[in-house]
């Protein structure tokens, strides 16, 4: 294990520069006559950490947007494709840009209090940043209800990547929600998109989470423990890697052959981390109780 981190350090050190963006968006709000939600914005929060602490994402290039407006969200995609504009000047570097979206959604259109997104606006304010990776991840929300999740992929959501963002690719993909899992709560796709980029989906041990992993442990535990990712196509020579655990401050580790462990952030009051005999023993935490 440590050839191999110190062979991947050498190849990103030596090769072209990579970058990696986010927009982050949560609302609480929608257009509709249906109550607030109380843990889209919430969601949000916990995954830009997530981001920023794992993720290999700078604080400056991640913009978290709760509650806000569609002129906003639309701002952000601008920003985002003025840096990537700036970044491909030097030869040989890429860029990867993941978009979230935590809130009401019916029909076609993200909600976002009164606004309106259409999905196809927003696929298109993807494809114009000109990021050579673009993940796209949508967490729609309806009515009050079960918490039955259904993950699909959009049409042709195949990466056909290199670790080090050697090719171009573009991944869209929905998680519908009847309702949402309470805030303390481990269940919803988000907080298991948040678990699994900590490492709960770190199947190999090696203490890299690949884009693959990370849907994948989402899907599969926010449908219930049912194969909902086997229509995922998620290829490449090289699994590209979203999280680095070695890059934490702090981490927990469980003991081998574990059956089930909860990770509790008391200075937040939310659960980071339900766990099982099937999930990743290193999870990787911010300094706290």
């Amino acid at each position: 294990m440590k050839l191999l981190v110190a062979a991947a350090v050498t190849l990103a050190a030596a090769g072209p520069p990579t970058r990696r963006f986010a927009i982050v968006v949560g609302n609480d709000s929608g257009a509709g006559a249906h109550p607030a939600l109380h843990a889209a914005e919430s969601d949000a929060a916990r995954l830009s950490r997530a981001l920023v602490e794992v993720g290999e994402v700078a604080a400056a290039d991640l913009q978290l947007l709760q509650g806000r407006r569609l002129a906003e969200v639309e701002a952000a995609f601008l920003r985002v494709r003025e840096r990537v504009s700036e970044l491909h000047r030097v030869p040989g570097a890429r860029a990867l840009l993941l978009v979230y979206f935590a809130g009401r959604g019916e029909g076609t259109a993200l909600e976002l209090g009164p606004d309106r997104l259409d999905k196809a606006r927003a696929r298109a304010l993807l494809a114009e940043t000109r990021a050579d990776v673009r993940l796209g991840f949508l967490n729609l929300r309806a009515g009050p209800g079960g918490a039955e999740v259904a993950v699909t992929a959009a049409p042709k959501c195949t990466l056909d990547l290199e670790d080090r963002l050697s090719s171009a690719g573009e991944a869209f993909l929905t998680a519908r929600e009847a309702g949402e899992a309470p805030p303390e709560s481990a269940g919803g796709f988000s907080n298991h998109l948040v678990a699994g980029l900590r490492g709960a989906a770190d199947h190999s041990g090696d203490q890299w989470v690949t884009v693959e992993e990370w849907v994948r442990y989402a899907a599969d535990r926010g449908s219930g423990g049912q194969p909902a990712a086997e229509g995922l196509r998620l290829a490449g020579q090289v699994e590209l890697v979203m999280a680095n655990l070695k890059a934490a401050r702090t981490a927990v580790e469980l003991p081998p052959r574990f059956e089930v462990a909860q990770l509790f952030d008391l200075d937040r009051g939310e659960t980071v981390a339900q766990l099982d005999a099937r999930s990743g023993r290193v999870v990787a935490l911010a300094p706290g109780h």
